[in-house]
């Protein structure tokens, strides 16, 4: 099964500070059921998920890219330990080296 994995090191700026979202993208493991998903559980059984949706995992998104049909993109989902999504982010490519992206609370961002 193929892994989801980031980018070259400096792809992502590097603060000096501890990341949770690199760290849990560092430890994640290839999930069952899914290609190009990958998943770390969190010591209080928080799941930190990281899918890969192109190509043939593509599929049709909301807001704000509504009837745009299938839409190749990012997706970090964080469920809690009974597996209820509480975060859903989805992140764009805009094929100019910027994203679209946003979550659960509707908030659009672009770069």
């Amino acid at each position: 099964m193929a892994r989801f994995t980031a980018g070259k090191a400096g792809d992502v700026p590097n603060s000096g500070k501890p990341n949770a979202l690199q760290d849990a993208l560092s430890k994640a493991k290839p999930t069952d059921g899914h290609p190009n998903q990958s998943m770390h559980e969190l010591e209080d059984g928080t799941r930190v998920l990281f899918r890969k949706d192109f190509g043939e995992q593509a599929h049709k998104l909301g807001e704000p890219l509504q009837g745009k049909g299938k839409v190749d993109h990012y997706n970090i989902q964080i469920q809690n330990s009974k597996g209820k999504t509480i975060e859903n982010l989805h992140v764009v490519p805009d094929g100019k080296g910027g994203f679209v992206r946003w979550g659960k609370d509707g908030v659009v961002k672009t770069d």
